[in-house]
């Protein structure tokens, strides 16, 4: 596969991992409200998370058929770097705290960063693991 096709691959699934985070957490505005106002934030940072996993699987499954790898590798490598990035995020937040505003430093570090290492995760699945005409032979 071409490195130029890898590249739009890897924008898609980070860009609909975006999109897909916040229409999950749009669409479940009404049960928000209903809610306090901790619970609700951390019911909010939860379906982004959530629906961004689902949304960086819609053009990944496009791209293990393209590549005949195995897609369930790919879903989970995606979980457990998202873990990661979630772990890696805390850290630099807790870290950068003090010198860029806590705005910036809560998008980028806390849902951006752990969606960009999922994406990451989601293409290291595909290429690490035997694609399926190699296991066949």
């Amino acid at each position: 596969m071409k490195l130029q096709a890898k590249i739009i691959y890897f924008l898609l699934e980070f860009i609909f991992g975006i999109g897909a985070g916040l229409l999950g957490t749009i669409l479940i505005e009404d049960e928000l409200l209903k809610l306090d106002m901790i619970l609700s934030m951390l019911m909010a940072f939860v379906s982004v998370l959530l629906f961004s996993l689902i949304g960086i699987w819609i053009p990944g499954f496009f791209h293990s058929k393209m590549k005949k790898a195995k897609f369930l590798n790919g879903i989970l490598n995606s979980i457990i770097y998202l873990f990661v990035g979630l772990i890696l995020g805390i850290i630099l937040d807790l870290i950068t705290i003090n010198f860029i505003p806590e705005r910036i430093t809560s998008i980028v570090n806390i849902i951006l960063l752990p969606i960009f290492i999922s994406v990451f995760g989601f293409h290291t699945g595909l290429e690490t693991y035997p694609k399926r005409t190699e296991l066949n032979d």
